[in-house]
């Protein structure tokens, strides 16, 4: 999956508030695939309701590919690996709180 120019450059020049929000959605995004993933797995292991996980399983691909475009804008950001880019953020972000 690529982003297109205009959104590149975007990121390159984005705030570090821009990216702030960017590493929320990030987190929010994996938290729904974390929950969309323990409910196809309880129900493959029948704990929940035998029902068919076609649906979940979209759902579930849809957020695979939230997180990766948000990955994608934060290594425009940052051009270094995701989890430096959230380090850094939230030590910024708790740095800017303390003063």
């Amino acid at each position: 999956m690529k982003i297109d120019k205009e959104l590149k450059d975007y990121c390159k020049s984005m705030s570090t508030a821009e990216a702030r929000m960017l590493v929320d959605s990030y987190y929010e995004a994996q938290g729904k695939r974390i929950d969309i993933e323990n409910k196809i797995r309880s129900i493959k292991q029948g704990v929940d309701d035998n029902i068919n996980t076609a649906g979940l399983e979209w759902q579930l691909s849809k957020r695979k590919d939230e997180e990766h475009e948000i990955e994608l804008m934060l290594k425009y950001f940052y051009p270094i690996g995701i989890e430096l880019h959230i380090w850094l953020l939230l030590a910024k972000s708790r740095q800017n709180h303390t003063l």
